[in-house]
């Protein structure tokens, strides 16, 4: 169910509201992988979540789709 987040806030799901998430075949998740491999960019939040995003749906053949929710001020990076 959608949230509602306080001010500088941001929260990411695995997978969208109502469904599962893939535990995948390694180690790592495919959201979680995704997150390694995509973290240490120079990139803004909101394009490393959107690389995060085309990542999962590739590794599961779009059967998964992450969501977030963002309140999010000014610097917006990690």
């Amino acid at each position: 169910a959608p949230i509602n987040v306080g001010e500088n806030t941001l929260v990411s799901y695995a997978a969208e509201a109502g469904k599962y998430a893939l535990d995948g075949a390694k180690d790592l998740s495919p959201y979680a992988q995704a997150l390694v491999d995509n973290l240490p960019s120079n990139e803004d939040i909101a394009v490393i979540l959107r690389m995060v995003r085309l990542d999962v749906k590739k590794s599961t053949l779009n059967i998964q789709n992450t969501s977030e929710y963002s309140n999010l001020i000014d610097n917006d990076r990690l």
